[in-house]
């Protein structure tokens, strides 16, 4: 019994070791990556792009996503976490911003049916599609980084 307890444990820390030193090769990306802004402070480094960033605080490596509203940053999911461990800093960061900008569009459509079947004000109208015209070209941006990984 005491055996496998062991033998669990050293899987377990394994795992995290493991997870630690690319979360590490992930922040060493983000320091490289030139079009992140420096968010340095007492205590610790951090890189802010494409609407992520990345804290590394003592040793913790965390990721937020900074396109979520509030008065604080929202800390990434365990599932996007997985697309940073499995597939580098930019890909993650692509994939991120692809998401807020889908979020984005849903929100214009909403709003362009809620204008048509209410005030019809033209003006407002013309300012959603070209709104959307320029999250498109973002959008599209984006994607042709991505596949380009």
């Amino acid at each position: 019994m005491m055996f496998l307890f062991l033998k669990c444990k050293r899987l377990v820390l394994r795992y995290y070791a493991t997870m630690y030193s690319e979360l590490n090769e992930v922040f060493d990306t983000a320091l490289e990556d030139r079009k992140t802004i420096n968010a340095n402070s007492d205590g610790y480094q951090a890189r802010i792009g494409y609407g992520v960033k990345i804290v590394n605080e003592k040793g913790l490596i965390t990721i937020y996503n900074t396109a979520n509203g509030g008065d604080f940053y929202r800390e990434i999911t365990d599932d996007e976490y997985e697309v940073f461990l499995q597939e580098g800093w930019y890909s993650g960061v692509y994939k991120i911003c692809i998401q807020k900008y889908k979020g984005i569009l849903q929100e214009i459509e909403r709003k362009t049916k809620k204008e048509i079947n209410g005030r019809k004000n033209l003006k407002y109208l013309d300012y959603l599609k070209k709104h959307k015209e320029t999250i498109l070209k973002k959008y599209y941006n984006i994607t042709q980084k991505l596949s380009k990984l």
